[in-house]
């Protein structure tokens, strides 16, 4: 059972599919092995420890995966038999940017229950313009607090994307305009496996 105020890292990693796709793997990894997340083990009797985050460098990717997709660990090491990792509701909003909570109902609209805290197509066009008007060679943290600044001022009340969003998005872009191949920029989904493609029953004549 998990302890109020906690969720899974199932939960989580499908809070981060929904928002940000093909970097969600990378990016909830990161977030985990430096400890700027912390994650919990839960046992059976509801008891919460901190998980080293060093524990996050020690396993391999298909690992990691498997934890993020399933919901009790039970093909892990002895250490982690039969416990549940989460991490804390509050930290997981402040960290991100992303509501820990999920509608019980999807609306018809998204049909994918509550909406993210950010519209994350807005924050791109940001990114954009900021790079083409201020140029590809200014410091990270200069174009950050440009993209903060223009998102401020185009949505007035709204939550200003924080550093930690917006840092991974900004150093691939300039990976990208720098030329390094995507296929290493965006590596977690260029080793993944494509799906088999349905083939399409040809029509009776």
């Amino acid at each position: 059972m998990i302890p109020p105020g906690h969720l899974s890292v199932h939960r989580a990693y499908t809070q981060f599919k929904e928002s940000l796709g093909d970097d969600a793997f990378g990016r909830l990894i990161n977030l985990l092995r430096t400890g700027t997340l912390k994650a919990y083990t839960v046992d059976a009797n509801s008891d919460v420890r901190k998980c080293d985050p060093v524990f996050w460098m020690n396993v391999s990717d298909a690992m990691r995966q498997e934890i993020f997709e399933s919901v009790v660990l039970e093909t892990l090491d002895h250490a982690f038999a039969r416990k549940e990792i989460v991490v804390r509701e509050d930290e997981f909003e402040n960290t991100t940017g992303l509501s820990s909570r999920v509608s019980e109902a999807p609306t018809p609209e998204t049909n994918r229950g509550r909406r993210p805290k950010y519209e994350w197509e807005a924050i791109w066009c940001g990114i954009v313009k900021v790079v083409h008007e201020y140029g590809e060679n200014q410091t990270q943290s200069d174009l950050i607090q440009h993209v903060q600044d223009w998102f401020e001022k185009s949505f007035p009340g709204k939550d200003v994307p924080s550093e930690s969003i917006l840092q991974p998005k900004i150093a691939k872009m300039l990976q990208i305009l720098k030329g390094t191949a995507p296929s290493v920029v965006f590596s977690d989904f260029a080793k993944q496996k494509p799906k088999a493609r349905k083939k399409q029953k040809k029509p009776a004549k």
